[in-house]
């Protein structure tokens, strides 16, 4: 499953160390990795499993060896790796919530056996990303939110784009 479970890759986040099968996980399209790279991957499908798969094994190393995300330094770019992956996830593969710390185990399956922290601290890594996943979730869903009340409020008094300080 992982996009990266290919020996004799093109790019660097491809590589021979894969899970076999994908963890189950709700989607609602059905788009299969497929190798594509730069235009030929029309939609960014390909990309995003890329992503996601570079993403879960980053941050799951990373919490296993007590960085934890937060607002500042090292915290920060966590933070930040699993906000675009959460993204790829639900914009290009329809991921539905907690789709990405459900890969925790399949990191842990796959790689534990090279580095045992992972299986060690496995409830620990896939606990906080759940966490971080749910607080995105609830952030994006506010901010959404509140953009369509504005962009409603726009539309309804005759206007087509909203202005910086409404933004």
């Amino acid at each position: 499953w992982y996009p990266s479970c290919r020996t004799s890759a093109p790019t660097t986040t491809q590589t021979s160390s894969c899970p076999s099968s994908p963890p189950s996980r709700r989607r609602r399209r059905r788009e299969r990795y497929a190798g594509k790279l730069g235009d030929e991957d029309d939609g960014l499908v390909d990309t995003a499993y890329r992503v996601i798969a570079d993403h879960i094994r980053t941050l799951s190393f990373a919490i296993a060896d007590g960085a934890l995300p937060s607002n500042e330094g090292r915290g920060y770019v966590l933070r930040r790796i699993l906000r675009r992956a959460v993204r790829y996830g639900r914009q290009k593969l329809g991921a539905g919530e907690g789709f990405f710390a459900a890969l925790v185990p399949t990191v842990s399956a796959e790689l534990g056996a090279t580095f045992p922290e992972l299986r060690e601290r496995q409830a620990h890594v896939q606990a906080v990303i759940a966490e971080e996943e749910q607080a995105f979730s609830s952030m994006l869903q506010r901010g959404i939110k509140e953009f369509n009340t504005r962009a409603a409020v726009i539309k309804k008094d005759g206007g087509v784009q909203m202005d910086g300080s409404s933004a």
